[in-house]
């Protein structure tokens, strides 16, 4: 803050005394008129009770370490206020000569000097510290009645006290640490008639009597050009004045001498002046006194140089303390290496990476954005120009300059490192200050010409022009600073890196060839190992053979001797297998060297760039953001920079306040005022591009913030006079973007109050606030009005205020309308108050720079506008560091595309997105496992006939539970989670979502079990006729054993009896039942074929089962006008001689080669988008005819031809519909075919269905299933046991099928659960999902999977998730899925083991009998198992239940051995499969496909809207088919690629319009909700995927990789890991 006003604020004396005591009365009684003239009114003073202060100033100096006193006085600079040049120590008295304290003090002004009678103004600006000046130095006598001080003020500013003198606000008659310092300052004349001097003077000013204070005054009469000094007369008697004056008379130096207490006039001559000041008026005395100054200066008086002041003895120079010097000394060897030089050639020569060759890279990395041509190979090639402008860099990198920089930085300690780059900074400014002064010199002068050519409307206006740019690109390359070092450094850092991954990817290529090398190389020497061996064998037998033969032949002989020779060759080789490992080994170790090693001897470690940015960044120094000169983010450099500032403090939050701006309407200095901040403001170095700094805040203050920094950024201004038409509205419209989206608040910096300058600010204001709204960022902004004449006039602030919010509101009305957006006024943008939000800004200087000083009512702006901005952060959470890096990513990745809004990709949001999808998918696991155990416990109880009508309420009522809890679970996430602010955009729908699939989930297991009961109600007749059967078989069978009871030993026998009694049962029991007959499917697909009219060669000849999935369906069309033709023809040949001589052709016997030709030239070539559409229209087919056959009622009524005949009539007039709404025809045998694959694919779903039915509803099939279950009964009754044991058996094996069911269903649910879990394919969101099954695809290398995959995207999702079911249950994780098998086998042990205790208990304490018994034991296991009615009758005798439940559990106990035993397969017979499971959980989501390149949308949410489909990473055209139009050559483009591209498309084959890509969303229905965003990325996964199967998709699609769709080479190289590896990018 800079408020001069300041100096006068009273500070009283911390005293006991003084502060406690009762303030004395000034009140005093007179007793009479001689009482009231003698009282002395000094006698009845208080003691002094404040601090004199500057003597409060001086304590603070004293108190300050160097770095706070050089602030201190830049500050007291700007304030326009004296410096101290001589400080004598409080305490020894040692005088000290701050000169590091001046060291960044520039001073500016302007020269006139008179030539020819016209007056040239020249202007100067350089650190004052090198200012060669006249010194007038003022010193004082003896005690005066006149203040030297004021004296002073009056010469060099009235307006302003440039030196604190008495008659000041708080002067004090006594003061303790002024007395003998020597202030300085300088009169800087503006170039005006009425400046009191031509040319820049300093003034020095020794405080205190200088007859007491000899050391200062001797050294300043030595360095003064004038000596001015004050006496209160000029009398011999005065000795030790005398001296002094005698002294200086003598000296040459000229000497003025003012008696204040003499009358006389100016007297004098040679350079010696008097002057009387008696009674005379003090501004008449000033210009006397300038009048004589100005006349002795005006010869060729001596200068002073501030920096001369170290060569002087007997003082101290502050610059001598150790650590300053090892700061300078390092500072000092980088500036000498650039002196002499031409500063605008420092910068190509010391930091080449950010010149030509940075500029070179970001104009090609821009480009890539905007390709024409072949795409894909311009790609490419951009590309490789950028990887070897990155080598050229890297082999630029090695300056001196740069050397010595990281060395220092690396070496030195933290404060000398301090010292070292504010030395560095302080140099290089006094570096490049000469040169700028002249070129803005040069510059002046010719925007004069130029304004005065354009007035003449001169021809020359265009030379004009030229010759000020060329100055203007001289100014660019003569600025010179820390930042450009920085700013190298960051380029130094992206070339290395960037090659650091080409060697590391070549690396890895190499060593990936080098294995699959040796590989090849041990399995061919595996191989010949093998057949030696094999041979060896072979001979070994023949040897065997030839012992017993009589002879041997000699050439079975000399092949063993052969093969012995191989086998000891190999066996003297080392193994290839050690060679290989060895050889991975080295390359490994060599790699691991590289990288750890990545620079040559001379070289730096670049890899520590970041690390010594980010502690510099953390001690407070600001850090480029956006290369201005370049307008381009070092997106590399910047990341790596924040990820090290995170990890020395932590993922910190910050608050980041950003401001923008015309260029010099004084942004870099508000901030400075607000935050204490270092950004660069001096003339010709205006800021450039973005700069952030960090700001901690206080302790005190850090319980009002949720966050610990103000991340700041400030901003080139807008309108930057270097930039010209297009270019500057372009850079302005990125910049504000950029910025505006970076900020949580935006200060709108505007100068002046005229409404028609700030039109064109506002503009690009309001379009960067309109473009944060469109991709849902809400920034705040604040309105900053500079330079404000009046700003405490309301009236007219509140008319500014106004005409404000109409100009803001006109802007948002255009800016919605290029944008494409819904907004009338600005409010419909962004939250803004112009009450509150607009401020106001008086200006900046109080009167006329240079010897203005700083408005007061501007500091109390700044601080307004600072408490305004602390407490509107105070509500604001801020961002994360990493936040603020990703922001950065996101920003500038789609401000290199040209449509911001849709190429802009939160990657924050994306990532919170994507978790809440995981959190969604969890939440919806829940409620569908819940909701399989009670659709399982009601479907048992269904079977169980204790349950008849399911209502939705129950159905609710029994999920309530489950369901609030997910809801409690969804609150919290909501609400706790650290991103809540951005959760809470999708909070409302995604509840929404919830409740929808929670009632989808009620009302679909209800639509399931009213089936269940429907099928219950429909055989509840053959149930009834089941339980006759049972009773009269237990009876006969008991009546039979009866009979047979004592052949009961003789097994044979009774099974033999058994057999021959059943066959007569069966038939007596079903003679007045019809039974159900298999069903023929062959049959009656071949009859209503035939009914279609289509002959049996057709049908004969038919390869239907491929349908769906060849790549060329030409042969099954035919010219549409042409086909009547054909067809007669085709008649007409059929009737003549078949021996004659042609082509067999389906489905019309023997053709003539006459026909042939005919065919082939009416057949039409059919365009790929064709061929999609006759894919899809098969697919419908098929899912259609599912849906149609799933539909009827086969489980419970049986299977009817009709079915199917109704499936064949709705194909064929599917086929017309498609047919007539196409240019061609189809041929029949493409009906055929259809109708063919459609009753093949619903041919198992009716036999399986059928079968159902017959098991249910066969009563002969029933009783035969029953046989084996009666024939244990009867021999049971056989060998006498008792009606408790036979009940027993018949109970235990209901039993065990019950339990194997219900032990199969549960199992198939929790390893469903399990893999949902902790299966890392399935434990995700949609996108995980798709990343494994592209690796299993490509692991495996399967071409048809991939087509699968591309053309069903569903169905191959289904297939993988079914092998991967299957591998973790039966190989990967057995022994798991056997241990939840044993363990619900166990809980159903339990249930059982309790129901019997319990009702054996009930029928014992009511006395009940065996029918009792059975109903209160099924009634306790009705919701885990079926249990089907057993009749009491037969039973009645029971009367022993403890007997009966011993019997039970003893069977029960062999079951259980037996299920622990069960195989897993068991569960694929059952109603729940953990497969199927899994598909209906994780395929509920969006499955629609880019009509570009058929990637399917991974949104987990099925209906998603209103959010566009997306996929994070397309794929080449040419894989879905897609060729250029009337040419076999595939197209390799990407959709992202084409988007940011200036082609265009035909969005149907037969389109005659075409669309730019740009536009694509204009295309159709297909193409509007599909979000395509320009992405550089190189998808190495599809790259490749080309590149391995090219053959096969130039196969499979007819069509070639060539021309306009020739592969580029840089695919190539891509191997599988590689691809495999891209896809962890997916997620």
């Amino acid at each position: 803050m800079l408020d001069y006003r300041a100096r006068y604020i009273p500070v009283k004396q911390d005293s006991p005394e003084v502060s406690h005591s009762e303030p004395q009365s000034t009140e005093t009684e007179f007793n009479d008129f001689d009482d009231f003239l003698s009282t002395r009114g000094d006698l009845e003073q208080p003691e002094q009770s404040h601090v004199h202060p500057m003597d409060v100033q001086m304590a603070v100096y004293h108190c300050s370490d160097s770095f706070l006193k050089q602030n201190m006085i830049t500050k007291l600079s700007q304030c326009q206020y004296a410096l101290p040049l001589l400080v004598p120590d409080p305490v020894t008295m040692d005088i000290e000569c701050p000169l590091w304290t001046f060291r960044q003090i520039m001073k500016s002004w302007k020269i006139t000097q008179t030539k020819d009678d016209s007056n040239i103004v020249t202007m100067k600006s350089m650190p004052i510290y090198k200012a060669e000046t006249p010194m007038v130095s003022f010193f004082r006598l003896g005690s005066l009645s006149l203040s030297k001080s004021q004296l002073m003020n009056t010469l060099i500013n009235d307006r302003h006290s440039t030196f604190f003198h008495r008659n000041r606000p708080g002067s004090t008659k006594s003061r303790h640490l002024m007395d003998g310092v020597a202030e300085i300052a300088w009169y800087c004349p503006a170039g005006k008639p009425n400046d009191a001097f031509t040319d820049c003077i300093a003034f020095c000013n020794l405080h205190g009597d200088a007859l007491m204070i000899e050391k200062q005054r001797e050294i300043l009469m030595e360095k003064s050009s004038v000596n001015v000094v004050l006496v209160p007369t000029l009398e011999r008697g005065d000795k030790s004045a005398n001296t002094v004056i005698s002294a200086l008379f003598k000296s040459q130096k000229p000497l003025i001498c003012l008696i204040v207490d003499d009358e006389c006039g100016v007297v004098g001559k040679q350079g010696k002046y008097k002057m009387g000041l008696k009674d005379k008026n003090l501004s008449d005395v000033c210009e006397e006194l300038k009048g004589i100054i100005g006349k002795i200066l005006s010869g060729s008086p001596t200068s002073f140089q501030l920096e001369t002041m170290a060569d002087v003895s007997g003082i101290r120079v502050d610059e001598d303390d150790t650590v300053c010097r090892k700061g300078k000394c390092a500072a000092m060897k980088i500036v000498c290496l650039l002196k002499g030089m031409d500063v605008s050639k420092i910068k190509d020569k010391y930091l080449p990476c950010q010149g030509q060759l940075w500029h070179d890279w970001c104009k090609i990395n821009k480009e890539q954005y905007h390709l024409k041509g072949n795409l894909e190979m311009e790609k490419c090639k951009k590309q490789k120009e950028m990887e070897t402008i990155r080598q050229e860099q890297c082999s630029a990198s090695s300056s001196e300059l740069m050397k010595l920089l990281i060395e220092s930085l690396s070496s030195l300690s933290a404060k000398e490192k301090e010292y070292f780059l504010k030395w560095i900074q302080i140099l290089l400014d006094a570096l490049s200050t000469d040169d700028l002064s002249s070129i803005l010199q040069k510059y002046d002068e010719k925007w004069s010409e130029f304004l005065d050519l354009k007035k003449k409307h001169d021809k020359q206006l265009i030379s004009k022009q030229n010759e000020l740019e060329e100055i203007s690109k001289k100014l660019q390359s003569a600025t010179f600073g820390l930042e450009h070092i920085f700013r190298e450094i960051g380029q130094i850092y992206e070339a290395h890196k960037s090659l650091q991954e080409q060697i590391k990817t070549e690396k890895t290529k190499s060593l990936q060839e080098q294995r699959k090398t040796e590989e090849t190389k041990s399995l061919q020497e595996q191989r010949k190992t093998e057949e030696t061996k094999s041979l060896q064998e072979h001979t070994k037998m023949e040897e065997t053979k030839s012992m017993q033969e009589p002879t041997k032949t000699e050439e079975t002989k000399s092949l063993q001797e052969h093969t012995k020779m191989e086998e000891t060759k190999s066996m003297q080789e080392p193994t290839k297998t050690e060679e290989t490992k060895s050889l991975q080994e080295q390359t490994k170790i060599g790699e691991t060297k590289s990288l750890q090693e990545p620079t040559k001897k001379g070289e730096t470690d670049w890899s520590k760039y970041p690390e010594l940015a980010a502690e510099l960044m953390i001690s407070g120094h600001p850090m480029e953001l956006m290369d201005g000169d370049a307008g381009h983010v070092p997106l590399t450099w910047i990341c790596s920079l924040l990820d090290e500032v995170i990890k020395k403090l932590g993922d910190k939050r910050v608050f980041v306040l950003s401001v923008l701006g015309v260029q010099s309407s004084g942004k870099s200095t508000m901030l400075n005022a607000m935050f204490g901040l270092q950004f660069a403001v001096s003339a010709g170095r205006c800021t450039k591009g973005a700069n952030m700094q960090l700001v901690k805040v206080s302790e005190e203050m850090k319980e009002d913030f949720k966050f610990d920094y103000f991340l700041v950024v400030d901003t080139e201004g807008l309108r930057a006079f270097e930039l010209e038409g297009n270019a500057t509205l372009h850079h302005d419209n990125e910049l504000a973007t950029f910025v505006v989206g970076l900020g949580n608040m935006t200060l709108i910096n505007i100068f002046g109050e005229n409404p028609a300058d700030m039109q064109d600010i506002l503009q690009i204001v309001v379009q960067a606030f309109m473009r944060m709204k469109k991709v849902k960022l809400s920034p705040s902004c604040v309105f900053v009005h500079q330079n404000v004449s009046d700003i405490g006039a309301a009236e007219k602030n509140m008319n500014g205020k106004r005409q404000l919010q109409e100009k803001l509101d006109q802007m948002a009305e255009l800016a919605a309308k290029e944008e494409v957006c819904d907004a009338e006024c600005f409010n419909d943008i962004i939250s803004f108050d112009v009450q509150k939000d607009v401020k106001y800004f008086a200006q900046l200087w109080e009167g006329s720079p240079p010897m203005a000083p700083p408005n007061p009512d501007y500091s109390e702006s700044v601080q307004d506008l600072k408490s305004f901005i602390l407490s509107k952060a105070s509500q604001s959470a801020g961002m994360t560091l990493s936040q603020f890096k990703s922001h950065i990513k996101d920003l500038w990745d789609a401000l290199l595309k040209e449509n911001f809004v849709f190429s802009f990709k939160n990657t924050l949001e994306i990532a919170v997105y994507r978790k809440l999808e995981v959190q969604y998918g969890n939440w919806t696991w829940t409620l569908r496992s819940n909701m399989l155990i009670i659709e399982d416990r009601l479907h048992t109880r269904i079977e169980n006939g204790k349950l008849d009508n399911v209502e939705l309420n129950y159905l609710h009522k029994e999920m309530s539970k489950t369901y609030e809890e997910i809801k409690k679970e969804m609150t919290t996430f909501f609400d706790d989670e650290k991103d809540k602010e951005m959760l809470v955009q999708w909070r409302g729908r995604f509840e929404s979502k919830i409740k929808e699939f929670h009632d989808e989930q009620v009302r679909g297991v209800k639509r399931k079990l009213d089936e269940v009961i429907q099928q219950k109600k429909a055989c509840k007749k053959m149930d009834d006729k089941k339980t006759e059967f049972e009773n009269k078989l237990l009876q006969k069978s008991k009546e039979l054993a009866q009979q047979l009871k004592d052949k009961a030993k003789d097994e044979e026998e009774l099974q033999k009896q058994f057999n021959s009694v059943w066959s007569v049962w069966v038939t007596e029991f079903t003679r007045d039942i019809k039974p159900i007959e298999d069903i023929n499917l062959e049959e009656d697909k071949f009859t209503i074929l035939q009914d279609l009219g289509i002959e049996l060669t057709l049908i004969n000849d038919s390869k239907y089962k491929e349908i769906s999935k060849i790549g060329d369906y030409n042969h099954y069309v035919t010219s549409k006008k042409n086909h009547d033709q054909c067809k007669e023809l085709q008649e007409n040949e059929e009737e003549k001689d078949t021996q004659q001589q042609g082509l067999y052709d389906r489905g019309t016997g023997y053709i003539t080669d006459q026909t042939q030709k005919l065919l082939n030239y009416i057949r039409p070539s059919l365009p790929h988008e064709e061929q999609e559409q006759i894919r899809s229209f098969i697919v419908d087919i098929e899912q259609q005819s599912l849906c149609n056959i799933k539909s009827k009622p086969v489980a419970t009524r049986g299977y009817s031809p009709t079915y199917l005949q109704e499936v064949a009539k709705n194909v064929t007039e599917k086929v017309t519909e498609f047919e007539s709404k196409r240019k061609y025809a189809l041929k029949k045998e493409f009906t055929v075919d259809l109708l063919l694959y459609v009753f093949d694919k619903t041919g198992s779903w009716i036999s399986e269905s059928h079968k159902k039915f017959r098991k249910s509803n066969d009563a002969l099939t029933y009783l035969e299933s029953k046989k084996m279950q009666y024939y244990n009964i009867f021999k049971s009754f056989c060998k006498g046991n008792s009606s408790a044991v036979v009940l027993g058996e018949l109970i235990c094996e209901k039993l065990k099928v019950s339990t194997v069911e219900a032990v199969c269903n549960k199992t198939a649910i929790d390893l469903a659960g399990e893999m949902r879990c902790s299966f890392p394919a399935f434990n995700g969101n949609r996108l995980n999902l798709e990343k494994h099954v592209l690796k299993s695809l490509a692991e495996k290398e399967d071409f048809d999977g991939f087509i699968n995959y591309i053309r069903h995207p569903r169905d191959q999702v289904e297939s993988f998730i079914k092998e991967e079911v299957e591998k973790y249950i039966f190989t990967d994780n057995k022994d798991k899925a056997q241990k939840i098998l044993k363990k619900n086998v166990e809980d159903i042990n339990k249930l059982v083991s309790q129901a019997l205790f319990d009702a054996t208990e009930k029928v014992k304490t009511q006395r009940g009998n065996t029918d009792m018994w059975l109903k209160e034991f099924s009634s306790l296991i009705k919701d885990v198992l079926t249990f089907d009615t057993i009749s009491s009758e037969n039973f009645s005798d029971i009367n022993k239940f403890d007997f009966l439940k011993e019997e039970i559990e003893k069977g029960l106990t062999s079951i259980i051995k037996e299920l622990n035993s069960l195989s897993l397969d068991k569960m694929k017979e059952f109603r729940q499969k953990p497969d199927q499971i899994l598909i209906d959980q994780l395929c509920d989501c969006c499955w629609v496909k880019c009509p570009f390149c058929a990637a399917v949308c991974t949104n987990t949410i099925k209906d998603h809207s209103p959010d566009d489909h997306s996929v994070p990473f397309h794929r080449p055209y040419g894989i879905k088919g897609w060729h250029f139009r009337n040419t076999d050559e595939m197209c390799i483009n990407f959709c992202t690629t084409n988007v940011a591209s200036d082609g265009s498309f035909y969005p149907h084959h037969d389109s005659d319009k075409s669309i730019p890509f740009k536009l694509y969303q204009t295309g159709g229905p297909e193409y509007e909700n599909w979000r395509i965003t320009p992405d550089e990325s190189k998808l190495p996964y599809w790259k490749w995927f080309v590149c391995r199967f090219q053959k096969q998709l130039e196969d499979h699609y007819k069509l070639k990789f060539q021309g306009r769709g020739e592969i580029p080479v840089g695919w190539k190289t891509y191997s599988k890991e590689e691809a495999i590896k891209s896809l962890d990018e997916m997620c």
